[in-house]
């Protein structure tokens, strides 16, 4: 099946978030996670192949609501965040 685009955002945490993620998976996309400094161990984070640092130095609510948090994405690298297993 041919998509329009290739990658999904996720901008959840959470449970709902793996799920969505697992499914753009299952449909081909390929699933890019954001995160605020206090989720970087979060689990949705290392579901994903791509993950975003937003909102440095903001609270978490701060951090996923604010508006600059798509032009925070847009000039960041990605983070490696698959888990490396023993």
């Amino acid at each position: 099946m041919t998509h329009p685009f290739r990658k999904l955002l996720v901008a959840n945490r959470g449970e709902i978030a793996i799920r969505v993620m697992r499914a753009a998976t299952e449909l081909g996309l390929r699933p890019v996670a954001i995160y605020s400094e206090e989720d970087r161990l979060a689990l949705h984070r290392y579901k994903t192949d791509e993950s975003y640092l937003i909102g440095r130095g903001k609270s978490p609510l701060g951090a996923y609501l604010g508006s600059r948090a798509s032009s925070c994405i847009s000039n960041s690298s990605p983070s490696r965040s698959r888990i490396r297993k023993a």
